[in-house]
């Protein structure tokens, strides 16, 4: 907004000071348009007075040519009058686009040089009629005061001095014409050099004012580029230290990643041991009914033993009974046999014969075993009450064993479970820590987007103003060289005036 308000006063202000120089501009034109009309006027009453002197002077001798003045004709007057209006309207025309500081010495040059016009040509005009007049009147006074007389040479020898001086007349006439003609040709061109010089400076002053403005931005621009270098340094130093992080961040995610997997397997190993607890209790369970079972049948045993003292006289009874038994019925038993061997055989002597031998077997059997047992009876006493007092050894070895085991896995339990806190804790500070990192990189990466864009920017435009600056700068040569050729033209022209 500051820019812009400074914009626009500085505007109104170069408004106002164009308008107050082309007002005076204006009013310079003005002032030398009526000081050249003042001098055309001025010019033409003295050519009119002059033929009108030639008329009056050449009217009383009507024997000679009346000579007749190029400038005195309608002709002539028209042909100067158009070419100073043709140098006013050119003037006119090109006084629009002149500036407040056109030349007010070339001006007076001009008004120098048609004053020492007209003197010359009022010089020219009075010496010449004057002359004819003198000599004319002389040739009068001579034919009068010689009218008398006889004497014809005055005649032949007045012609050719007549002749001459007409001649003579009539070219310093042409002369001065010209000289008229080239003097308004030459104001012409000179006012027609001056608007061209005019334009040039004015040109020139624009284009002067145009670089300076352009110098000016491109000041600020080569200094917003520099700034926008220093930036883009400091965001170069902080993408470095960011890709730093980024290294850093891939080292601690691979340790993480280390660390999970050690995490893991510290959980395998407590399940492990969990298993291996769990299988030591069981076995220390087992065990433990197993010593149950073994002090219960060493009661059982001491029981059996009361009891085997108990029934060994009542199982040599029964052994003796069965004896007499059978020996009492063994004369029965050998008719039996006696009548079935006589008779015919049947199915059922058959069953009832195998039957007995059967019999027999298992009665001998039965005393065998009987007394088996009470031979191994007091030795398998003393193992089991060995055996007994061994496995309550290894009992209490296994469980002082599983208890220190179970004693070191437990602080091995509680050192993993503290572990894979502090590593849980090592993740989630990790993963803030990466959320962060990534949350800066990306906004880094869309400040250096933007940086670049405007890097690219900037560039363009520096790249338009200098092709801008140099093209100025050439027309500002080119203009400079026409500047000085015009220049040159004019002190040839002034030099040969």
């Amino acid at each position: 907004m500051r820019r812009r308000e400074r914009a626009l006063h500085e505007d109104a202000a170069l408004s106002h000071i164009a308008r107050e120089a082309e007002a005076r501009l204006a009013a310079r034109r003005a002032a030398r348009a009526e000081a050249r009309e003042i001098r055309l006027r001025e010019l033409e009453r003295q050519q009119r007075e002059a033929a009108v002197d030639d008329r009056t002077d050449a009217g009383s001798y009507t024997s000679l040519s009346k000579p007749v003045s190029p400038l005195s004709t309608p002709r002539s007057s028209t042909f100067l009058r158009t070419s100073s209006s043709g140098s006013l309207f050119e003037d006119g025309s090109y006084s629009g686009l002149l500036r407040h500081h056109s030349s007010r010495p070339m001006d007076e040059r001009s008004e120098r040089d048609f004053a020492d016009m007209t003197r010359s040509g009022s010089l020219y005009r009075s010496s010449g009629p004057g002359l004819s007049a003198a000599t004319l009147a002389s040739l009068g006074g001579v034919g009068s005061s010689r009218r008398g007389s006889t004497d014809t040479s005055f005649s032949i020898d007045s012609e050719p001095s007549v002749r001459e001086l007409r001649e003579s007349l009539s070219e310093v006439e042409e002369k001065y014409r010209r000289t008229m003609l080239s003097n308004a040709q030459l104001d012409n061109e000179k006012s027609h050099l001056a608007y061209q010089v005019e334009l040039l400076r004015d040109t020139l002053e624009d284009m002067e004012e145009h670089t300076a403005v352009k110098n000016k931005e491109h000041k600020s621009l080569n200094q917003e580029l520099s700034r926008h270098r220093q930036s883009e340094a400091l965001l170069k130093h902080k993408n470095m230290e960011l890709q730093e992080n980024l290294g850093q961040q891939d080292v601690l995610l691979k340790e993480k990643a280390q660390l999970q997997q050690q995490h893991a397997a510290v959980t395998q190993e407590v399940l492990d041991l969990r298993e291996v607890l769990n299988w030591k209790d069981r076995r220390i369970e087992a065990l433990e009914r197993q010593r149950d079972y073994g002090v219960e049948n060493l009661e059982g045993t001491a029981h059996s033993n009361a009891k085997n003292a108990s029934m060994k006289h009542h199982s040599d009874l029964e052994c003796n009974g069965e004896v007499s038994t059978t020996r009492e019925s063994s004369p029965f038993v050998e008719n039996l046999f006696q009548g079935l061997d006589s008779g015919p055989e049947s199915v059922l002597d058959v069953r009832i014969r195998t039957l007995l031998e059967e019999k027999k077997t298992l009665q001998e059997e039965v005393c065998s075993l009987r007394t088996e047992l009470e031979k191994v009876g007091i030795h398998g006493v003393m193992e089991r009450r060995e055996t007994a007092n061994g496995l309550d050894l290894a009992i209490l070895d296994n469980q002082r064993d599983a208890n220190k085991q179970i004693s070191e896995y437990k602080m091995k339990i509680s050192k993993a479970e503290q572990e894979i806190t502090t590593l849980s804790q090592t993740v989630q500070r990790l993963e803030a820590q990466l959320k962060r990192q990534r949350e800066a990189v990306e906004a880094a990466e869309t400040v250096e987007d933007d940086l670049k864009t405007d890097r690219r920017r900037l560039q363009r435009e520096l790249r338009t103003i200098q092709e801008h600056v140099q093209e100025l700068e050439l027309t500002n040569g080119h203009l400079s060289r026409r500047l000085e050729k015009l220049k040159a033209s004019r002190s040839t022209l002034l030099s040969q005036q």
